[in-house]
């Protein structure tokens, strides 16, 4: 063979559908299982750098409105993602069979049943975010952003859907190329729609329009919803592998019950997953950590949305160190699926080895970059402005002019009254921006807004710190940050130990939903992530409560989920050594080993 054929040979192995039924399951592996890593990653970028941009521009309370909103979006995303974990099995099995009319239609179907879950979920969402909040304890000062997020994301949840049920059969077809190219492009879009919708004019090319929070979600959906349109693009000009047209996106009632079959576990398991989350969210929410002394009374303050930027930090940066896990997950289920479609088990137990491995390498590696390099990390995410401090400083100002001139005796009877119990949650109310834009104009100010800029706005800020502990707003800002880095990075080394058990726990639950059985990992995650890890999370919260921390220590969240990640492994070990799970496939052939 000349090198020119062996160099195209090599090309078309990357770029195209990729049968992982022959050949060397090394080989097959690592060509889909790299740019799957890389693609993940950049899938990733898509919130990070939300976060990243939102917290450099808009401070740590806006950062925490991001992390609020995620917990909920992925409570309402499992109606669509169900239909995604049942068609990439499906796809990816009928792939392996060569099994083309049956492969059509659970496509063509799928196209359909994802409209009607993204619909539904949007509907839903937008519907029930302000309650959910409500119910979960969101801390006022980020209340009013968390909700505009999650608004605006719920808006494009037709686009994120269909992105990912597009992806997910691309990937069934072993093709993880492609979409890695589609996600560089929308991720670069993305960034710079970030920078342009968030950053202040100033800040951006004079162009910035500092729209918060809200320009984040936009440039999100706008480049996912791109990404989506791109996929079906592709999807649609693979016809040597598939047709799509009005016959085979016909509903068939036997392809829409397998699909249902095996989607509606996994999506059971992220709902009930998601809905842990918001429930141990709130249990987020809640924490307390000191920071600051009342100069006058001498009683140690708290801060209730320091906790909640600091998770949402970790949580990002946790986002990336599951990567391997998650990789090796996906790479193992298209392997598995292929190779059950085409009767060949004793390769999918050479995959899984071959999986284990490569995902506790990669792991290996993020525990050394976390553990010695994760302050520098969460530097990227907090970054605390003067703007922030002078506005919070503003409202209690004003609060407490009001509450004077109106005859109260404390300005906790006057924020009583008004139904809330802090100034930040009162100026966000009506009669709030109402009492803060009077106070402006009795300063000669124009508007709150304009006080907020001045020089006698930062004046009320070095009071309001000062009052607090400290000996000047940037005295302030500096501290916060440090303490958010600080205890960031104690949350970091207790998560890295974690990384190992689920890139083994995913690995085998990757066998597992290649060969459609997502039954038993349902089950699993009940029995580790409900009955074990909620009762032991509100156990040792309870339990670990004190002066200094009296709604419990941050740290007791993380240790309870370490707890619930070792007994995942544990279960799921057991359960795969049985091997029921090889009687789970779609394909009606007898399952053949294959001597290779």
């Amino acid at each position: 063979m000349t090198k020119t054929k062996q160099k195209s040979g090599f090309l078309k192995s990357l770029f195209g559908a990729q049968d992982m039924t022959v050949g060397s399951p090394l080989r097959s592996m690592l060509l889909f299982s790299v740019p799957l890593l890389v693609g993940n990653i950049a899938q990733l970028l898509y919130n990070t750098v939300d976060s990243i941009v939102v917290g450099q521009f808009g401070g740590a309370n806006q950062l925490a409105a991001i992390g609020l909103s995620m917990p909920v979006q992925m409570m309402f995303a499992v109606f669509f993602m169900t239909v995604g974990t049942g068609v990439s099995v499906m796809v990816s099995q009928y792939f392996g069979a060569k099994d083309r009319e049956n492969l059509e239609k659970t496509v063509g179907n799928s196209l359909i049943l994802i409209l009607g879950a993204t619909l539904f979920s949007s509907i839903l969402g937008l519907a029930l975010s302000r309650w959910i909040l409500d119910i979960t304890n969101c801390p006022p000062e980020v209340f009013d952003s968390a909700l505009a997020y999650l608004r605006i994301m719920f808006l494009g949840f037709v686009g994120m859907g269909f992105y990912n049920i597009l992806g997910g059969i691309l990937r069934g077809f072993g093709d993880a190329m492609f979409p890695l190219f589609v996600l560089f492009g929308t991720t670069v879009l993305n960034i710079v729609l970030d920078l342009w919708f968030v950053a202040p004019a100033d800040k951006f090319f004079g162009i910035g329009l500092d729209m918060g929070v809200a320009g984040a979600a936009w440039a999100t959906i706008i480049a996912q919803t791109l990404s989506a349109v791109v996929c079906l693009l592709r999807l649609l000009h693979m016809k040597h592998i598939l047709s799509i047209n009005r016959s085979t996106m016909k509903l068939d009632g036997r392809i829409c019950k397998q699909i249902v079959r095996i989607g509606v576990p996994s999506g059971l398991q992220q709902m009930i997953m998601s809905m842990s989350f918001v429930f141990v969210q709130s249990i987020i929410n809640s924490i307390l950590i000191p920071f600051g002394t009342d100069v006058v009374t001498g009683v140690t303050l708290f801060d209730g949305a320091m906790f909640v930027a600091v998770n949402t930090a970790v949580m990002r940066i946790d986002g990336f160190a599951m990567m391997p896990a998650q990789t090796f997950n996906q790479a193992a289920g298209t392997f598995t699926g292929q190779n059950i479609g085409a009767g060949k088990l004793e390769r999918v137990s050479k995959g899984l080895r071959i999986c284990l491995v490569m995902a506790l390498s990669v792991t290996l590696i993020v525990f050394f970059a976390i553990w010695f390099g994760g302050r520098g990390l969460m530097k990227m995410f907090i970054n605390d402005t003067r703007g922030t401090v002078i506005s919070a400083a503003v409202s209690d100002a004003a609060a407490r002019d009001r509450a004077a001139a109106d005859g109260f005796g404390s300005l906790e009877a006057y924020l009583e009254d008004n139904g809330v119990t802090t100034t930040e949650a009162f100026a966000s109310t009506d009669a709030g921006k109402t009492v803060i834009g009077d106070f402006a104009k009795s300063l000669g100010f124009a508007d709150s807004a304009a006080l907020i800029l001045s020089e006698e706005g930062g004046a009320i800020a070095a009071d309001f710190v000062r009052s607090k502990g400290f000996a000047d707003v940037d005295d302030y800002l500096t501290r916060r940050i440090d303490k958010i880095i600080e205890v960031g990075f104690e949350m970091q080394r207790i998560m890295v130990w974690g990384y190992f058990l689920m890139a083994i726990a995913n690995t085998i639950g990757g066998v597992m939903r290649g060969a459609g059985d997502t039954m038993a990992q349902l089950f699993i995650m009940i029995s580790t992530n409900i009955v074990i890890r909620i009762p032991l999370t509100v156990l040792m919260v309870n339990w670990s409560k004190s002066a200094d921390y009296p709604n419990g220590r941050p740290s007791m969240l993380f240790w309870s989920m370490l707890i619930a990640f070792g007994l995942n492994v544990i279960v799921s070990s057991i359960y795969f050594s049985t091997g029921k799970w090889k009687n789970k496939g779609v394909v009606s052939r007898p399952a053949a080993e294959s001597a290779e």
